[in-house]
Formats: C-alpha cells, sequence, structure tokens
C-alpha cells in the first residue's frame, strides 16, 4: 500500500556497519511506525536503495550527498613490532613492509595505495580481507601491517598496537546519499 511505502526506507550500508545499529535503534524509538530494510546493492533491489552509506577517498559534494564525517586512518602493528612503541609513523618509514588490506575496489585499498604512492612507495599487499576482526588477527600474529580506519573499525585496535600516521596524513570520508530518479518516501527523508 502507499502508506506502507512511505513508511519504508531501503538502506544501503556499504561501509562502517557497526555504527550503523545504534543509531537504528534510536532512529526507531523516536519514529517506530518506520519500516526499515538494509538492502544489498549487488542484488536486485539495487535501483530501489533510498540512501546508501559509503566511503570515499575524498569529499563527494553534490546534491544528492552529504558529507557525515572525516574520519583518520591509522597503522596497527602487532605489538612485537619496533614501530609498535613509537608515538606515532610515518608511511614512508615502512617501505618494504608487509601490508594486510582489503581486495582491489575497496576504498580502504585505494587509500592505502594513494597514500604509499605520495610516500614514494607502492604497498607490498600479502593478504586480503575487509573484516575488522580478521585483518586485526593477521596483524597480531605478525603477518603485517594494516591501514584501518580510527572510528568505525575500533574492535580491529584491541591487541595490537594502533599508531597515528603522521605523514602524510591519512583520512576517508563516510557519506549519505539518496536517490535521484524518484521521490523519497517521508520515512527517509526523516532518516537522512
Amino acid at each position: 500500500s502507499r502508506d506502507l511505502q512511505q513508511k519504508t526506507v531501503k538502506l544501503s550500508i556499504l561501509t562502517a556497519s557497526k555504527l550503523i545499529p545504534s543509531f537504528l535503534i534510536q532512529f526507531k524509538k523516536s519514529h517506530p511506525e518506520t519500516n526499515i530494510q538494509i538492502v544489498n546493492t549487488g542484488g536486485p533491489d539495487s535501483s530501489q536503495v533510498d540512501l546508501t552509506l559509503f566511503a570515499s577517498e575524498n569529499q563527494v559534494e553534490n546534491d544528492h550527498t552529504v558529507n557525515l564525517f572525516r574520519e583518520s586512518l591509522i597503522l596497527i602493528f602487532p605489538k612485537s613490532d619496533p614501530h609498535a612503541n613509537l608515538p606515532y609513523v610515518n608511511l614512508k618509514d615502512l617501505e618494504g613492509t608487509h601490508f594486510i588490506a582489503p581486495p582491489k575496489g575497496f576504498v580502504l585499498r585505494s587509500s592505502l595505495e594513494t597514500y604509499c604512492r605520495e610516500s614514494g612507495f607502492t604497498p607490498k599487499v600479502v593478504m586480503e580481507s575487509d573484516n575488522p576482526e580478521t585483518t586485526r588477527e593477521f596483524v597480531r600474529a605478525g603477518l603485517g601491517v594494516s591501514l584501518v580506519p580510527q572510528m568505525t573499525w575500533f574492535e580491529a585496535l584491541r591487541n595490537v598496537a594502533a599508531l597515528p600516521v603522521l605523514s602524510p596524513p591519512c583520512y576517508r570520508y563516510l557519506n549519505l546519499s539518496w536517490k535521484t530518479d524518484a521521490k523519497l518516501s517521508l520515512s527517509a527523508v526523516l532518516l537522512r
């Protein structure tokens, strides 16, 4: 029915999935009539998505996207690594180091490659994972280091050394975009 359509929001979460549940719980308390559907944009409903949460290397500026915040990227090391006791690290000092990174096509992988290139080298990626806990365990085991988001991968920071990158400063942006080919439901506008 039309009333149900106005109360339904189809949300695609491409990043920061650990931050979303607490936000959606609060939203549902304020708007209990809203039906929130988390959808996979790779599926058949991708054209029907109302809102998409995604990361980018740079700020996105257009009339259907809002930048939510800029997030620092930090390096995680095994606690036994010589860098682990430093107050910060410069990326150029890690040339030749083994990196654990998401597969090509992920913003974090692209960011790692961009920042390493700015520092004068190509990262030596020896393992790929886009899962925070898996990445942390590979790092803890001494298989490499990883450039990770400071806030949204907070669980990946346990039992490893997490250091800020002094040079170059490393960031990513979290953004929310909405469809432009059709009118948003009232609930989607409220959630946006």
